[in-house]
């Protein structure tokens, strides 16, 4: 039952609002009445109603006021006004104040009723999502470990080179890890063949990887082998050498509470992000070459022989970006069209079920958060988590977000089909009839009349998505129709929507849609 204050100053109008309207009927109990705004003011502290119902002019503290006061103190309560006057200013101050509805006396009981089966239903669908929101948060705080694990692998595996990449992930993590110059990476290759038993030394191997995590804070961790691998900031070559102590508390701990030797090899400290691969090899070698020793740390030397052994090239996992480009347009067929690529990427490499999974969970609550910042429904990350987290398969998992995304994509373009400013709408005729030209968003803000950053904001607000990404889908979508109806080639498509350089618009059209030009008409045309 939803609490409610009634208030108003005329005691027959509020006996007959209390009294007159089965209110258990429309799931509201009436908490609270009070004749003006001072007497309350002290009930909205003492019983915090979901509802306010209130005159708007009273004899001390009038009804806007007093819903002012409401709104700082309970931000989620819905107000209705009532009111003798249809004054435009108190209309206007009504809205200001966020009302859900501004009723003039004499209220019908109908009405009323009406409006607050309208209040009860944005109350519930307010509820849901507040619990469904907790529910994604949660579910993503247990799956974190897991997520933190493979962005490590990433890292360190070379998937990802970008550092700015690199931030944005470990700011998706909410990973505290500073490093103003390098980073460093230590290997460590405990020795488990004294446990015949490989269930016993696999709990060994989570003891000490907590135990890596607890005496090197701020370095992030994963499982290798039998071993664990830490990459951790560092701020210059003295400050990487100075870790050798929590190192050798590190073995310590392992010889006393574990009771194995712990060799440890530490890299070189590296400037780039990029070259967290190779100081992980660096790591692996002296690890290589001292596990015969005695256990401690040792230091890779530059004297060194690098024998670093040639791998497969890792698989990239699908970049949020593009999730993010087509999601807040509403493009699905983009959108379903690089989702599906590059799951199947992932399928065809190591452990390509088990990263599919993780990248269809990360990709589902990164949506959800994408389309609550928009104030849209989500995609119910939740319900397709479970799923994922049960015995689906792949591509089961797959149609079901696709269905999902669909059903978003479409919420997307109604919200984005609303009407605009006219300088938004001034912006977005130019991108759709000028997109070939070099458009900037000063040249912009000029047919808008509005400074660049103005417009950029006002922009923003309004379509949800920025200049630049609204350019580059008038360019896309016009690549892909001439892809789709002619036989240009490739370079003549480019120069057309506005790129003279057809690498570059090559680059651009398989990010944004995860087929090259090529494959793209190769799949458009029909045999």
């Amino acid at each position: 039952m939803y609490k409610l204050l009634i208030v108003d100053d005329e005691y027959q109008v509020r006996t007959g609002l209390r009294d007159l309207i089965d209110w258990n009927a429309l799931g509201i109990t009436v908490a609270a009445d009070a004749d003006d705004g001072d007497t309350a003011l002290p009930l909205l502290h003492a019983i915090r109603p979901d509802i306010l119902l209130t005159d708007v002019r009273m004899n001390r503290m009038e009804g806007l006021q007093l819903a002012r006061e409401a709104r700082r103190l309970l931000p989620d309560i819905a107000i209705v006004f009532i009111s003798g006057y249809s004054d435009a200013q108190y209309l206007r101050d009504a809205l200001r104040v966020k009302a859900v509805d501004y009723l003039y006396k004499p209220v019908r009981i109908a009405t009323l009723q009406a409006l607050m089966r309208e209040v009860v239903a944005k109350l519930d669908a307010h509820a849901q999502e507040i619990q469904r929101r907790e529910q994604a948060r949660r579910l993503l705080e247990k799956s974190r470990p897991l997520l933190i694990e493979r962005f490590v692998r990433d890292w360190l595996g070379g998937v990802l080179e970008d550092e700015q990449i690199i931030r944005e992930r470990l700011a998706q993590l909410d990973l505290p890890f500073a490093s103003p110059s390098g980073i460093g990476v230590a290997v460590f290759q405990p020795e488990w063949e004294v446990f015949p038993d490989g269930r016993q030394s696999e709990t060994c191997q989570i003891l000490l990887e907590r135990s890596v995590r607890r005496l090197l804070p701020g370095a992030l961790t994963c499982a290798e082998g039998t071993g664990v691998v830490a990459l951790f900031p560092a701020s210059d070559a003295a400050a990487l050498h100075a870790l050798a102590d929590r190192l050798n508390a590190v073995c310590i701990e392992a010889r006393e509470q574990l009771g194995v030797r712990l060799p440890i090899g530490v890299s070189l400290w590296h400037d780039a992000w990029s070259d967290a691969p190779l100081a992980l090899d660096e790591a692996r070698q002296v690890v290589e070459r001292c596990i015969d020793a005695l256990e401690g740390v040792s230091l890779f030397s530059p004297q060194d022989t690098l024998n670093i052994s040639e791998t497969s090239p890792a698989v990239a996992m699908p970049d949020l970006d593009f999730l993010s480009r087509t999601l807040l347009i509403g493009d699905f067929e983009a959108l379903w069209n690089g989702l599906q690529s590059r799951i199947g990427e992932l399928l065809c490499g190591d452990h390509g079920t088990e990263r599919a999974r993780e990248m269809l969970m990360l990709c589902a609550l990164h949506a959800d958060l994408l389309l609550s910042h928009q104030g849209l429904a989500g995609v119910d990350a939740c319900v397709l988590c479970r799923r994922a987290l049960g015995h689906i398969s792949v591509y089961g998992l797959l149609n079901a977000f696709g269905s999902a995304l669909r059903d978003a994509c479409e919420r997307v373009r109604q919200e984005r089909s609303r009407t605009y400013s006219a300088a938004v709408e001034r912006t977005l005729d130019a991108i759709r009839t000028r997109y070939a030209e070099p458009l900037r968003v000063e040249d912009l803000a000029a047919i808008a009349h509005y400074s660049p950053s103005h417009l950029s904001t006002l922009f923003r607000q309004e379509t949800g998505t920025t200049i630049g990404d609204a350019l580059l889908r008038a360019r896309l979508d016009a690549a892909m129709e001439l892809l789709r109806s002619t036989t240009e080639p490739v370079s003549s498509v480019a120069q057309r929507v506005g790129y003279a350089d057809m690498q570059y618009f090559s680059r651009v059209f398989k990010r944004s849609t995860g087929l090259t030009p090529l494959e793209y008409r190769r799949k458009a045309l029909p045999c």
